[in-house]
């Protein structure tokens, strides 16, 4: 039976507002580091890799002049560089630091300085060195010397026994070689301490061991049967004169072989040697679990890192410093098992992760396909995670494709949303021209992948940001953040081709602020008034027309959304309506110009209706490639969507129930034959609550204003029929229900209030505070599932910014305490409450 419980009184808002209950709690050694400067200001750093070229030219440099620099920072807007350099240049002799290649850093590093650009100094290496074949180490550090695997991918030629003998040398720590290595980077630190360019070191290279990557592949591509096989024959290892013996060994060598022969790779024997030896080394039988890979990340890894982090805060007590985990792993998506870096600095930490994503099958020059969206999705979650649990700034050191490869547009538009929501900075790879590149082999021009990698972003903010959005297909930007005392102005990187005939700026802020561009950097400058917390601003496009914003598109009938099957547009796929989900797929716009319906996923994709001969009851709706054809094109009336070639025939959702076909039916006027758009959510929480209305439904995700984390369910249902409520910061949340029973109330303050109830998207539970008051006078949260539910009250705060919930004189606030990227919600009766946004609000 519902239960109507008492609303907690205006007054007593008021009071604990005054009292600083608003306030998110404090979190001691968790959470995202920002990235600053000197100013206290909030950097984005994006930018591209210098450069590919580096790891064999002369003196190790990458293609770019001071000429070519200026082009990435002006007319592309980036504000970073991850610069390559490298320990056998540095270090050529053991024991000697070469001034001379110093130097020579320094002297190209002015470049960046001269362009308001930030580098990170990143210690390259690939298939350890060149005696291996690769680049990086010295000859000094490396054991032997190889023919190089000259086809297959980089994890095969590492496999080599240079490479694999070098790096176990190495991560061993024999004859104290990571002194050395972290002399080097103590020499480096040194001489860039003080440089107006260099903001950070990325210590080392997507590093990896042989035992960590057969560990890791086993895991990924070995048939369970295979694996079992395997970690039977391995138990019966025997080691004679510190060398491991297996009478499966030949068997082991056929399994490897066949491997390779099946990805098309013929690998040679000293290789399949090589990997059999570390295979029977570990006669644990637990091959493929990842046991391995934890114990090098969390062991050998984390102990070099350490010892380099000391070094360098020897001479350098302000720079980042960034590590980076495993790469065969992490790289395609998996979580890292390096352990917690203590940063000997005085003064916060400016600790920093820098991991690297490459779906494997994208990178190995395949397509972009739907495992690999999937992949980018783990990759955030896993990601995020390690660098909230450890304290850590965190920044996409590398990621890329080739500019012909099918769907890469695509990749790296979904891997700029996931930047967006993460306010992640990123490096591409790499900057030199051609190829992987956004720049043309002309130097003066830009390739297909600049569509996606060029964009408006706030290069630094005078606050902590909220959030920040770029609309490349509308020219639109927007920037929420707030006073935290940093100086300086807030600079947005604003490249001139996204308005070529002016901008307009505007604030939904009432408070004195102005903006000046420097046309010359192409940096708008805004300052805004200190006296106000919250600011918000908006950077749009004069001069022409501009197309709707993409939002869900939903049926008049059910509030469910227009969708497709899968999660990539492709030419053929069938219109369908699903639940409203928040996700990327479901997002549309009417392009009334050309009369396409867009997807957000892909622009390149509309939704078509087949042509004449599908106008008629039961025509097909599927996506094709958006060309100039009436296939193509709708006329949009009043929520209407009609064929073009005949309007008597109109989108139609044929059933109520996910997965129902949408397709074509002849215009009778009912509700599935009619469709909203879901409003946008730039708007202020006091006009999202002040236009309710009473009895009226409202879709709607609820976000943590701080750490960005979003509420959900538990997909497990408990005995009493109930799953916990808890606030994920690595997903995008679950959708809910808001049912008003309230009109809206205006306060004096002109906060506003709603009443009402909050269920699961599909109403199946609702949600409710726990009976049970424990002894910090705190009640758990959870979604009922048996018809229970408890009233709650939103409420905006005085500026618009954020808003509260309510309920029973309690708050809802997330637990302090993260496990697995989760918090515990629940509702604090002390009372406190922590502030929410709330995020896709439509009508419903």
């Amino acid at each position: 039976m519902k239960r109507l419980l008492s609303i907690f009184t205006c007054t007593a808002m008021l009071l604990a507002h005054s009292s600083n209950s608003f306030a998110a709690p404090h979190v001691t050694g968790k959470g995202i580091v920002p990235i600053v400067d000197k100013q206290g200001r909030q950097l984005i750093l994006q930018g591209l890799n210098a450069g590919n070229v580096a790891k064999h030219s002369e003196m190790r440099r990458s293609w770019e002049t001071a000429t070519d620099v200026a082009y990435q920072a002006k007319t592309m807007g980036y504000n970073t560089a991850r610069y390559l350099i490298f320990w056998d240049l540095l270090m050529p002799e053991r024991g000697q630091i070469n001034q001379a290649y110093l130097d020579d850093i320094e002297a190209r590093l002015q470049w960046y300085a001269d362009n308001k650009m930030q580098v990170i100094l990143d210690m390259h290496q690939d298939v350890w060195g060149e005696n291996c074949g690769g680049n990086g180490a010295p000859a000094w550090a490396t054991i032997g010397s190889d023919d190089p695997l000259n086809e297959g991918p980089w994890w095969l030629k590492v496999a080599s026994p240079c490479a694999v003998d070098s790096a176990n040398n190495f991560f061993a720590n024999v004859g104290n070689i990571q002194e050395d290595f972290a002399l080097a980077w103590r020499a480096v630190a040194e001489r860039f301490a003080d440089h107006p360019a260099v903001i950070g070191y990325d210590l080392f290279n997507e590093p990896t061991r042989l035992d960590a990557i057969a560990d890791q592949l086993v895991y990924e591509m070995i048939e369970p049967s295979q694996k079992n096989l395997l970690n039977f024959a391995v138990i019966g290892t025997v080691w004679i004169d510190g060398h491991p013996y297996n009478m499966f060994t030949g068997l082991i060598r056929n399994i490897i072989r066949d491997l390779a022969a099946n990805m098309g790779f013929n690998v040679p024997e000293s290789y399949i040697d090589k990997v059999a030896h570390t295979l029977i080394g570990r006669n644990k039988g637990d091959w493929g679990n990842l046991n391995a890979v934890r114990e090098f990340e969390g062991g050998a890894l984390s102990d070099v890192y350490q010892k380099v982090i000391n070094r360098i805060r020897e001479v350098d007590n302000d720079h980042y410093i960034f590590v980076e985990p495993m790469s065969v792993s992490a790289n395609h998506g998996a979580p890292t098992a390096l352990r917690y870096l203590h940063d000997p600095r005085s003064g916060e930490r400016r600790l920093g992760y820098i991991p690297h994503l490459y779906p494997r099958d994208l990178h190995e020059g395949g397509s972009y396909r739907e495992s690999d969206f999937s992949r980018v999705d783990l990759w955030e979650a896993n990601q995020h995670s390690y660098a909230y649990n450890n304290n850590m700034a965190w920044l996409m050191g590398e990621f890329g494709h080739s500019n012909s490869a099918e769907g890469g547009l695509q990749f790296l538009r979904d891997v700029m949303l996931m930047a967006e929501r993460n306010k992640l900075g990123w490096a591409y790879w790499s900057s030199d021209p051609g190829g992987w590149s956004p720049i043309a082999p002309d130097r003066q021009s830009e390739l297909r992948n600049a569509l996606a990698l060029v964009n408006i972003y706030p290069r630094a903010v005078a606050g902590s940001i909220e959030n920040y959005d770029f609309d490349a297909m509308q020219n639109t930007f927007t920037l929420s953040y707030r006073n935290n005392g940093a100086g300086g102005t807030t600079e947005i990187a604003l490249p001139e081709r996204f308005y070529p005939q002016g901008f307009a700026v505007t604030s939904t802020t009432d408070s004195n602020w102005q903006y000046q561009l420097d046309s010359e950097h192409n940096i708008l400058h805004i300052s805004h008034d200190p006296e106000v917390d919250f600011h918000r601003f908006a950077i749009t496009a004069t001069g022409s027309d501009q197309p709707m914003p993409y939002r869900e598109l939903t049926s008049r009938n059910n509030g469910k959304c227009l969708d497709f099957s899968g999660i990539l547009p492709t030419s053929g796929k069938g219109a369908i309506l699903w639940q409203c989900e928040g996700k990327s797929w479901q997002r549309w716009t009417y392009d009334s110009k050309e009369q396409f319906l867009r997807s957000f996923q892909n622009p390149e994709y509309c939704l078509s209706h087949g042509g004449p001969e599908q106008a008629k009851d039961g025509g097909a709706v599927t996506l094709a490639q958006c060309s100039d054809s009436n296939d193509h094109r709708w006329h949009y009336n009043n929520g209407v969507f009609a064929n073009v070639h005949n309007p008597d025939y109109v989108l139609d959702a044929f059933g109520t129930d996910n997965n129902s076909t949408i397709g074509q039916w002849r215009y009778h006027g009912g509700k599935n034959q009619k469709w909203d758009w879901a409003q946008t959510t730039d708007l202020s929480m006091q006009v999202l609550l002040a236009g309710m209305e009473k009895d009226q439904r409202y879709f709607m995700k609820i976000s943590t204003r701080e750490h960005n984390c979003r509420l959900e369910w538990d997909a497990k249902l408990e005995s009493n029929n109930e799953r916990n409520a808890k606030f994920d910061c690595a997903s995008p949340g679950d959708g809910f229900v808001f049912t008003a029973n309230s009109e809206p109330k205006v306060h004096d303050d002109n906060s506003v209030s709603v009443s009402g109830f909050l269920s699961m998207a599909d109403g199946s539970c609702a949600l409710e505070w726990d009976a049970h008051l424990d002894k910090n006078n705190e009640r758990n949260s959870k979604f009922d599932c048996s018809g229970g539910a408890d009233e709650i009250t939103l409420t905006s705060t005085s500026d618009g910014s954020s808003l509260v919930v309510t309920s029973n004189q309690c708050g809802l606030e997330w637990d302090a305490k993260l496990k697995n990227g989760e918090r515990n919600a629940k509702f604090d009766c002390n009372p406190r409450f922590d502030e929410m946004r709330l995020e896709q609000f439509r009508s419903y």
